[in-house]
């Protein structure tokens, strides 16, 4: 079985996947790919964004890439063609070589064509002002910054019947208890 999981920033995507991973599954972290990505196309990043985009030790600096990215579509839609076909094929590459049940969490995972892999999605929902909350805590970004990430993301998780996949939204809302019975009661459900 292959479970999507989709989401929002901050949202909670990777508790759900943990719940799930405690039933077995192996979580394919497709941000996580996509970091290793970024670094093996560190050129043609440099060239379609500048030099501004790298850190003193030569690296990508994601946080200034994300200055570019969230809230300008060109600049997104430029850094997702770079990167998001090589994203997607490792994730398949992981999957031909496993035999046990995966979870996929990826925020993006309709906007990659992810969800075709899937038996079905879980769509991780969260109010607007704890992901707000999360992404201050977390990421330790000004408020301008995290509002344009939480913006940006506006259209992540369809209604269900577009894309031909199940989808069950899941509130992670902060009562981790609910959310995992939640999971527990899908799971089962899909058997």
């Amino acid at each position: 079985m292959i479970i999507g999981i989709a989401g929002k920033y901050c949202s909670g995507k990777n508790v759900i996947a943990g719940f799930i991973r405690e039933y077995g599954f192996m979580v394919i972290d497709v941000d996580a790919i996509g970091h290793t990505v970024l670094e093996r196309e560190r050129e043609k990043i440099i060239s379609a964004f500048g030099m501004s985009v790298v850190d003193e030790t030569g690296n990508v600096n994601r946080a200034k890439l994300g200055e570019l990215i969230f809230g300008n579509r060109r600049n997104r839609a430029v850094l997702e063609s770079m990167l998001h076909p090589a994203m997607v094929k490792e994730v398949k590459e992981i999957i031909s070589k496993s035999d046990g049940n995966i979870v996929i969490n990826a925020a993006i995972l309709f906007r990659m064509g992810l969800h075709q892999l899937c038996d079905f999605v879980i769509c991780v929902k969260a109010p607007f002002i704890i992901r707000l909350v999360r992404a201050l805590k977390r990421d330790k970004l000004p408020v301008f910054h995290a509002l344009k990430r939480l913006f940006d993301q506006r259209r992540i998780c369809p209604k269900s019947g577009r894309y031909q996949v199940d989808i069950y939204n899941v509130r992670n809302s902060g009562n981790i208890t609910a959310a995992g019975k939640k999971i527990k009661r899908i799971l089962y459900s899909k058997g």
